[in-house]
């Protein structure tokens, strides 16, 4: 029987994650109404105020967890965790002019908040205490941000042409029932952490990471909106580490992503997949490091994701970018897609509904033919471009940036990875290297930074001499 077939028998010890009451409508819901009626009061009382605020809204992260992590054989973690968190924004001046303004247009940065916690029993008189007194302070933080950039607008005399103004969220209503619990043996799951970094060979070390994640997200508006949305995710993670011969560490990563436990590989496949991890660390561990050089390099189209996510995201997003600008080949083209949930039986992790300031999730293209037709957008991003394009994402308790959905990245000229690795060659032969590289896996730094290859070959310019595996390289710069 496989491992997940074991799942809800009765008689075993079934850990349920978050639990809650059952809701059978909207209407019950005591956290969204508290939230609607505290929004609809309290933007009347600051209308009134010496320095008005003409938008509140509430965003609410109700966030729980699960995680659990083994080291060779044995659990080294098991925990889980639950909070709600409030995150607050009121916009003070006009639709022209906010405490959202920057002048700086090459500036990212927005306003950021502390994490305000609230009950997680959904207490309805102590979350409108918190919420008056931290809607007070978030009025009294704005008005100080609306007068300074009124304060370098005049310092500075800008006079800058703003492309448009402020445009408020529809007052859209949606709402999704709670999962009220994700099921599965707690006992199965130990044991298929177990199993998977157990049976490991001698100085090598297998660790495992296990991490269930349900969250339910709150948006309410002083303009109507009312939108409650569900986001599950699991993942599995999977990491060989070994000494190369020479001493210096070798790591091998694998990682599943997706929606529910019970969609997790079992057992005997995870054991397969870690006995090939082996027989690429065991090759890797008796390579010498390579030495530094400047030769052609070409991705694999796996790895190809990792150096769009590195090289490409950053220019999506950054305030500098114009439309019309030639940023990639002119066969290659780009759409931000947080409408589509799968891909080729592929489920993909950036699918919204509703981003974070409550505007609707839009399928954008960003990049035709390799110009640059529209950059991604929040409310929030800078002095130029208050529209948003439904782009707004955000973490518990800080305010919505611009961060990109799934992203497709698509060529009218497509290659399949022996046809990459051919024209590598003639590549090498072109600039009269020795050698090139062929990046067959990669993965980002633990700092964000830098392309990591994972499973890389230096392919010879004379094809009489067989291609070599090779470990330690690093890219330095921006690719």
């Amino acid at each position: 029987m496989k491992f997940w077939q074991h799942l809800l028998l009765i008689g075993l010890a079934l850990f349920g994650l978050f639990e809650g009451r059952a809701q059978t409508s909207a209407s019950e819901d005591v956290l969204l109404k508290t939230l609607q009626h505290q929004a609809d009061s309290l933007i009347q009382v600051y209308k009134k105020t010496s320095m008005p605020a003409y938008f509140l809204s509430y965003r609410v992260d109700k966030e729980e967890q699960f995680r659990m992590s083994a080291l060779s054989g044995s659990l080294t973690d098991n925990q889980s965790s639950r909070q709600s968190v409030l995150t607050i924004q009121i916009r003070v001046g006009s639709e022209e002019m906010d405490n959202f303004y920057t002048i700086d247009n090459c500036s990212d940065e927005v306003p950021q908040t502390k994490t305000i916690k609230l009950p997680l029993d959904d207490n309805e008189l102590i979350i409108a205490q918190i919420i008056n007194l931290e809607t007070e302070k978030a009025y009294r933080e704005a008005c100080q941000q609306y007068v300074q950039a009124l304060s370098e607008l005049s310092d500075r005399q800008y006079t800058h042409e703003k492309k448009g103004e402020y445009v408020k969220p529809l007052p859209y209503a949606y709402y999704e029932m709670p999962i009220e619990s994700i099921f599965f043996d707690e006992t199965e799951v130990r044991h298929l952490m177990e199993s998977a970094t157990g049976d490991i060979l001698q100085n090598v070390e297998c660790a495992a990471v296990f991490q269930c994640d349900n969250n339910r997200k709150y948006f309410v508006s002083s303009e109507g909106a009312a939108i409650v949305q569900n986001f599950t995710h699991t993942s599995l993670q999977l990491e060989l580490t070994a000494l190369s011969e020479n001493g210096i560490p070798v790591h091998l990563p694998e990682k599943y992503d997706v929606e529910f436990p019970n969609e997790l590989p079992s057992a005997e496949s995870l054991k397969r997949d870690v006995q090939k991890m082996e027989s690429t660390l065991s090759a890797l561990r008796k390579l010498e490091k390579t030495s530094e050089s400047f030769c052609p390099v070409v991705f694999s189209n796996e790895a190809a994701g990792v150096f769009w996510q590195q090289s490409l995201v950053p220019m999506l997003t950054r305030s500098l970018v114009r439309d019309g600008e030639n940023l990639l080949p002119s066969d290659v083209s780009v759409v931000s897609d947080p409408l589509s949930s799968l891909s080729d039986d592929c489920r993909l992790s950036g699918s919204y509904r509703y981003d974070d300031e409550g505007y609707e999730g839009q399928k954008r293209k960003l990049v035709d033919n390799g110009m640059l037709v529209e950059a991604l957008y929040s409310s929030t991003c800078n002095a130029d471009y208050f529209l948003s394009n439904g782009h707004g994402r955000a973490v518990a308790g800080q305010q919505p940036a611009r961060v990109p959905a799934n992203l497709m990245v698509t060529t009218s000229r497509p290659h399949s990875d022996e046809e990459l690795w051919s024209a590598l060659r003639q590549e090498i032969l072109k600039q009269g290297k020795p050698f090139g590289y062929w990046v067959e896996a990669a993965s980002i730094s633990d700092d964000g930074n830098s392309i990591q290859p994972l499973i890389m070959w230096k392919v010879y310019a004379d094809n009489r001499k067989p291609d070599e595996p090779v470990y330690g390289v690093e890219f330095v710069g921006t690719p």
